[in-house]
């Protein structure tokens, strides 16, 4: 995710907050850091991590899981609900292809949400 693509989100869900590009943070040097304003003249708040991560705990975006329903097992998460469904249905045509070749236990898989 871009600076560009971050900034997008964060306005569609607080308008009138800005995002800058921060190399700074705490004192030290940071490779990916975020300061964020949410409100004009307001407090500006400082984030470090890449911007999907920080999307993710501003819930700017949603998180979806792929997971086992036979023993509820998470193996794996998107942002997408599309790229989620992909991946459950990748996981779904691996347990019938184990199943048939093996005689594994045939498992399912689906997607939830989970922010």
């Amino acid at each position: 995710m871009t600076l560009n693509e971050f900034a997008k989100l964060l306005t569609a869900a607080r308008p009138g907050s800005r995002a800058y590009r921060n190399t700074e943070y705490g004192g030290t040097r940071q490779k990916s850091g975020l300061s964020v304003v949410f409100e004009p003249g307001g407090k500006v708040y400082e984030y470090t991590g890449p911007f999907i991560g920080i999307a993710i705990r501003l819930k700017l975006v949603s998180v979806w899981s792929i997971v086992c329903d036979q023993t509820d097992e998470q193996r794996g998460s998107e942002i997408t609900e599309a790229a989620a469904q992909k991946r459950a249905n990748r996981e779904n045509q691996f347990s019938a292809e184990l199943t048939a070749r093996w005689g594994y236990p045939p498992r399912t898989y689906s997607v939830r949400r989970i922010q």
